[in-house]
């Protein structure tokens, strides 16, 4: 990477831009306003470009539009596309509109049917639910029909409850100047209140029931017509908008550019990275441009600079930089573990799911998943590859569906893991050991290559040196050494003073933690046994309903299914997170630090 400077006038600044845009081969670097040059101002189009842009994204939004290529190029000036806009916004906002007051007519009509069928159930006109100036009514849900009769019966002569077939509805009518008295006797038997507002309302309630029923069709059949209308208007001018949104998306980062530019009063500077392979061609075209009337510099990144990072790996370990954007990006001249993840993260996965039918079936499931969802293409390319990992692992262990014995016959292994569990935590916490110490090499190797050999053997060096003593102090405790165990002990002294010296009192903190690290290697081993266990549960009960024989075969097939289905799907997700987990936490904390951000160039689409 190298860091470009260019310094030229105003006159040539929209040249500029637009040569760095179509090279896209620069991250501009923000200038800081803190600096004795101010930042720039957008160009003269910008306010225009941006007014635009917020239309047709709030046109796009209005008619569902997806944001892809269209393929089309807009060649229409700024009020052309302004005017076609507008007029496009005007008749679907008409048409949307249309369909706002229908659905509130219909939701109208809805609540009316509601009421009208209730009234309808209790076989009373429509006037009888209107406001009287002598009479009060109350409608809605009461416990007993006839105690309320008694009630009511004590207060006046005067009423009438009306029920329908089952008593669920009632309507109580009543003199107005007994009002009260009838609420208050209402209440005393839990008076459910039901609103019935059929004000306006007359004539037979089941033939205005119909005429709203045909006046909802209706709507509906004209709201369907819009949605038809704007669905013609969606498809005419989806690829128009896509493609004026995609011109003003560049016009507008092109004119908003100054912004991260330094400038004078007659003159403005621009800095950013560049790929060193690219800065004689950036160079060459802007010189051309401009007919050297530029300054240009290009000059190797500072120690303490924040340099942009371009990931560049094989391609077979490109899909593991996913990965690496969960986490952090290598900061410039920090080692890359994007390949490291490549050789390790599936050999860990397939060391815990460890069975080969498994691994046929995951890797069929994936494959076929990659097809129908190509933009997780490089998560499934990863588990893909992680379930052929399983299937090594699978014939290894001799595993099949948890079972080791298939037709009849015990499957080759070279372990397992059902019968030898200790002698697989001792590979388990032997892949920690070997896998930690690697994290510690990377280290050692990018301290050398930033600080030097002492910084880096007083940082990861002493750590090789601690691991040393601490094996020397067990082999004297248990007399497997020829040093007596105090001398063993005292030599202890020599990495934790070189680890004081390169890490300060962190590196104290984190002696113990070294060694739990390896520890926590182990679960390579209890997840898989985990797995191997419920499939032997589930292969167990199955073979009891088999050997019933008559419809239990059915249950057993289906217990197979399902159970497995199940142990699959959580064979996938804790080895996956574990694995991702030791190499986050465990072997990253011994080399990587990460925080870099991502060479973005200008004009570079995502």
């Amino acid at each position: 990477m190298r860091k470009i400077t260019v310094l030229s006038t105003h006159s040539l600044l929209e040249n500029i831009i637009e040569e760095l845009h179509n090279q896209e081969v620069v991250h501009i670097i923000e200038h800081d306003k803190s600096d004795e040059l101010d930042i720039g101002s957008p160009l003269e189009q910008g306010d225009t470009v941006s007014e635009i842009l917020v239309k047709v994204r709030s046109l796009m939004s209005l008619l569902k539009i997806d944001k892809t290529d269209s393929g089309k190029k807009v060649d229409d000036t700024y009020v052309q596309i302004k005017k076609n806009l507008e007029k496009i916004h005007d008749d679907t906002n008409i048409l949307l509109d249309d369909i706002r007051k229908m659905d509130d007519k219909v939701r109208e009509n809805q609540g009316r049917m509601v009421e009208l069928h209730k009234a309808a159930s209790l076989d009373l006109p429509i006037e009888a639910f209107h406001d009287f100036e002598s009479l009060c009514r109350f409608t809605g849900q009461v416990n007993d029909v006839e105690r309320l009769a008694e009630r009511l019966g004590k207060i006046t002569d005067t009423f009438e409850i009306f029920t329908d077939d089952n008593d669920d509805l009632v309507a109580i009518f009543a003199e107005k100047p007994h009002e009260q008295e009838v609420r208050e006797a209402l209440e005393k038997e839990s008076f459910n209140e039901v609103t019935m507002d059929l004000s306006g309302l007359t004539g037979n309630i089941k033939a205005k029931i119909r005429d709203i029923e045909k006046e909802n069709i209706k709507l509906e059949k004209d709201i369907a017509a819009i949605k038809k209308n704007i669905s013609d208007i969606k498809k005419k001018w989806a690829p128009y908008t896509i493609a004026v949104e995609a011109r003003l998306a560049v016009e507008s980062e092109k004119a908003d550019a100054p912004l991260q530019f330094a400038s004078s009063e007659r003159a403005f500077m621009v800095t950013g990275w560049v790929l060193a392979k690219k800065v004689d061609k950036i160079e060459a075209a802007l010189e051309k441009l401009t007919k050297g009337k530029i300054y240009f510099k290009a000059e190797e990144p500072a120690i303490e600079e924040d340099v942009p990072v371009k990931l560049n790996n094989p391609k077979p370990s490109r899909s593991f930089e996913a990965l690496m954007d969960l986490f952090a990006l290598p900061m410039y001249k920090e080692m890359d573990p994007t390949f490291l993840m490549f050789l390790t993260f599936p050999l860990f996965f397939g060391f815990m799911l460890g069975d080969w039918g498994y691994g046929i079936t995951t890797l069929i499931l994936f494959a076929t998943l990659k097809r129908f969802i190509p933009a997780g293409r490089q998560f499934f390319n990863i588990l893909m590859l992680s379930s052929v990992s399983t299937i090594f692992f699978g014939i290894l262990f001799g595993e099949f569906f948890g079972a080791e014995v298939l037709f009849g016959h015990d499957m080759w292994r070279v372990l397992s893991r059902g019968h030898e569990m200790i002698t697989l935590l001792i590979i388990a916490i032997c892949i920690g050991f070997l896998h930690i110490n690697w994290g510690l090499i990377n280290g050692f190797i990018n301290e050398f290559r930033n600080h030097g050999f002492k910084r880096a053997m007083l940082e990861k060096g002493s750590w090789f040196i601690l691991q040393a003593v601490v094996g020397m102090i067990v082999l004297s405790g248990m007399h497997m050494w020829r040093l007596k165990l105090w001398v063993s002990i005292i030599f202890l002294l020599i990495p934790i003073y070189m680890i004081y010296k390169g890490e300060g009192a962190q590196g104290m903190v984190e002696i113990p933690g070294i060694f739990s690290n390896m520890l926590s290697y182990a679960r390579l081993m209890a997840i898989g046994i985990a797995s191997v266990k419920l499939a032997e549960v589930v292969n167990e009960f199955a073979g009891k309903f088999f050997h019933s024989g008559g419809i239990s075969i059915v249950w057993a097939i289906l217990l197979l299914i399902v159970g497995h289905m199940v142990n699959i799907a959580l064979g996938t997700i804790g080895p996956f997170l574990h694995s991702l987990r030791l190499h986050y936490v465990e072997y990253f904390g011994k080399f990587f630090k990460g925080g870099a951000k991502r060479f973005r160039p200008f004009g570079v689409k995502e």
